[in-house]
């Protein structure tokens, strides 16, 4: 389980960077997979900074995508104020 202070991506990003960069200095690190080593551990960094990225740039753009879509119905000149514009006209000619 992350400590407190690693709540965020970027807070563990930045952990396991520093992990990496205090592995190669280490001369004795010697991981039992090849899978362990501080180059391995490096190119999975730069993938999951890859996927974060792109992850991001989804989100935001769904985020634009539904504040427009809430504008056409919630703005003053939305959707549901025309609509109460028209029954209002209609009632007002049909009593």
């Amino acid at each position: 389980m992350p400590s407190v202070s690693e709540k965020s991506f970027g807070q563990r990003y930045t952990k396991a960077s520093q992990l990496t960069e205090y592995l190669n200095l280490l001369t004795t690190y010697a991981p039992p997979t090849p899978d362990l080593s501080s180059t391995e551990l490096k190119t999975f960094l730069v993938s999951v900074d890859a996927a974060n990225t792109d992850a991001s740039a989804k989100l935001s753009a769904l985020q634009t995508e539904r504040e427009q879509r809430y504008n056409l119905f919630k703005a003053p000149d939305g959707l549901i104020t025309k609509c109460a514009q028209v029954r209002d006209y209609i009632a007002a000619i049909h009593p």
